[in-house]
């Protein structure tokens, strides 16, 4: 590729970040850890975090990090985690599973950085150069031996304020769909009531009388020779609680907690920290798909459960924040099948719950006119992105 602009590799214009111990120091001491969970995929932002003792910070809490460094996840970057830090988690902890890129603010502006990890230019590379068959990834070397186009630093900025209204209306259409999802949250409400105080008296069941066993596979033997779809926690959308990146993957090279054969109207329900609510209602592209281990699937067996209703009842508060209480392990809370399945559900007449899931289809209708705005908008700023670094703005 020709650029207009010089090149320079990334390492000589960013500045050494200090890494230090969490436990070396007081044990009382809090810490805020940030790893690639944290980094929300879609709007390039950190949007959760843990808040840990000292003594409980895991093994790869060791980077300190501070406003307006660029955290790129050196795992799987064909995901393309990042993020930009800013004021709220200066002197937060990062995990060594990111690159932290520090700009020396005279030679280098942190946003046009920020936009120059996220190009295809720059993505597709890092794919090139990983490796991993399962969780392919790359080293810091490789992402500082990186080449960056560098006009002077006042163009920089005046690029990075164009990027900057693009990815503005990007963020937009985001949170119009966000509210769309709020507003079913708010229908499900009006329909049954506050699950905690169930004022409208239905009956209470387990989620396990309502729900069949599903049995354990091996994909080695079921797909001799073949390619099949591998969905994990990172394939789902935390926004949208849909599958978004599953990832095709060859019998030979299955990951071992590739084991639940799934299916259509399946509810996928994470097992792995689950405050983050890391859910979704698979359709039927994703029947006879495999999924890992860390999923809870909840395959209902009676016509007295409506599984767009229990996917819905899983996404609840309240249903988060019982398996939240549940959960053991300080850095990766989690709980199991058992206590998912062993939770209560409030169980309306089968009519009611019919009617919930035509109203929500329909919003899920409008949903889907949001999403093509969004791709619109995504369209445009991509559009923008690489004409940006070829100096064409």
């Amino acid at each position: 590729m020709s650029w207009r602009y010089k090149t320079v590799q990334i390492g000589k214009l960013v500045d050494t970040v200090k890494k230090w111990d969490p436990h070396k120091c007081e044990s009382n001491q809090f810490l805020t850890y940030i790893d690639i969970a944290s980094v929300n995929r879609e709007t390039k932002t950190i949007d959760q975090v843990s808040n840990i003792h000292a003594y409980e910070a895991p093994s790869r809490a060791r980077q300190l990090i501070k406003k307006e460094d660029i955290l790129v996840s050196t795992v799987r970057p064909n995901l393309n985690a990042v993020a930009k830090v800013t004021n709220t988690y200066n002197s937060a902890t990062a995990s060594t599973g990111f690159c932290v890129l520090r700009p020396k603010p005279e030679k280098l502006d942190s946003r046009f950085l920020y936009y120059w990890v996220r190009t295809t230019y720059f993505v597709d590379d890092m794919i090139r150069q990983s490796t991993g068959a399962s969780y392919p990834a790359v080293s810091d070397a490789i992402i500082k031996k990186y080449f960056i186009p560098l006009p002077p630093i006042a163009e920089q900025r005046r690029i990075a304020k164009i990027l900057d209204k693009a990815d503005e209306i990007r963020r937009k259409r985001q949170q119009a769909i966000k509210l769309t999802e709020e507003l079913g949250r708010s229908l499900f409400l009006d329909m049954f009531g506050d699950p905690v105080t169930n004022p409208k008296s239905w009956e209470v069941k387990k989620i396990n009388e309502l729900t069949i066993k599903t049995k354990k596979i091996n994909p080695r033997e079921m797909y001799k020779n073949k390619y099949f779809t591998y969905i994990d926690i990172s394939s789902i959308d935390r926004l949208e609680k849909i599958v978004i990146s599953p990832q095709s993957v060859f019998f030979d090279n299955a990951p071992s907690r590739a084991r639940q054969l799934v299916q259509s109207k399946d509810v996928l329900v994470s097992t792995v920290r689950p405050n983050l609510n890391s859910v979704a209602y698979l359709d039927d592209r994703f029947n006879r798909a495999v999924a890992s281990t860390g999923f809870c699937i909840l395959r209902t067996k009676s016509d007295k459960l409506n599984p767009c209703y229990l996917f819905n009842w899983v996404k609840t508060s309240y249903f988060v924040d019982e398996m939240t209480k549940q959960s053991t392990g300080a850095s990766y809370p989690a709980v199991n099948d058992l206590i998912v399945k062993s939770s209560t559900i409030l169980l309306p007449p089968i009519e009611i719950q019919n009617q919930f899931e035509s109203l929500y289809l329909s919003l899920q209708k409008h949903s889907k006119k949001q999403k093509q705005y969004l791709q619109e908008s995504e369209n445009l700023f991509n559009s923008l992105l690489q004409r940006a670094f070829k100096g064409e703005l």
